[in-house]
């Protein structure tokens, strides 16, 4: 029995805590996809190098811009799902 603006604001943080947290893993991941990585890097030694060369910060380059996006979606998301669950018939487990 959440109000409207605590689903939205709940879902919308969640979406942006687990953005923010696999940030660095998104960075390596890019790089990887357009051909940024040295030959033979692993993703912890990729990750390391980042934060070597560019700074602890440069792993998390974009996430404001990607929390702008997540943050209504995901609001959104959380809110349809927890009005669909008063909607849909209880199953019985017994059968």
């Amino acid at each position: 029995d959440l109000p409207v603006w605590e689903c939205l604001g709940v879902g919308g943080l969640a979406g942006v805590a687990s953005r923010t947290l696999t940030a660095p893993l998104e960075r390596v991941k890019l790089q990887a996809q357009t051909g940024g990585l040295a030959k033979g890097s692993s993703i912890l030694g990729e990750l390391q190098r980042v934060a070597r060369t560019e700074g602890p910060r440069a792993l998390f380059a974009g996430n404001g811009a990607n929390c702008i996006r997540v943050f209504p979606f995901a609001g959104v998301v959380t809110l349809s799902y927890v009005r669909l669950l008063k909607e849909l018939p209880e199953r019985s487990m017994a059968s």
